[in-house]
């Protein structure tokens, strides 16, 4: 009965610390998309000159690569797909 409550809390703790570490992946994902970084470097942003994509698109991504849980590595594949 110990052994099955220890493996509880372990489960519970390895959860949290997953959502936690999707989380902070998350808000450092979006803190570099292109617009970001251009907005706050030259106060604007061009879109014409993005090459990685903007903070969504980036999340986006992200997003669907870790809901994939990476066993599908063309869910995480951002140059192949015909639209975005």
């Amino acid at each position: 009965m110990l052994s099955a409550a220890r493996n509880s809390h372990l489960e519970d703790e390895s959860c949290a610390w997953t959502i936690k570490a999707r989380a902070a992946m998350l808000r450092s994902t979006a803190a570099i998309g292109e617009d970001r970084r251009q907005r706050q470097t030259q106060g604007q942003v061009v879109a014409e000159s993005f090459t990685h994509g903007t903070s969504s698109q980036r999340v986006c991504w992200f997003k669907r690569c870790m809901d994939s849980g990476g066993r599908n590595i063309r869910q995480c594949d951002s140059f192949s797909p015909k639209s975005l």
